[in-house]
């Protein structure tokens, strides 16, 4: 029950600083970086307009 209480604070945290969670399961360590690396371009992209 702890560790779920401490699971839900973090979805929490992250939703409302904006920040992405991404599933890795059943992702290669490839995938994953070229996710992150998606996200961080969008983000850039994103402050770069404003």
């Amino acid at each position: 029950a702890h560790i779920e209480s401490e699971v839900a604070y973090a979805r929490r945290m992250f939703a409302d600083h904006d920040i992405p969670v991404i599933d890795v399961t059943r992702r290669s360590i490839e995938e994953t970086a070229a996710a992150i690396i998606n996200l961080v371009q969008a983000r850039v992209n994103r402050e770069s307009d404003t």
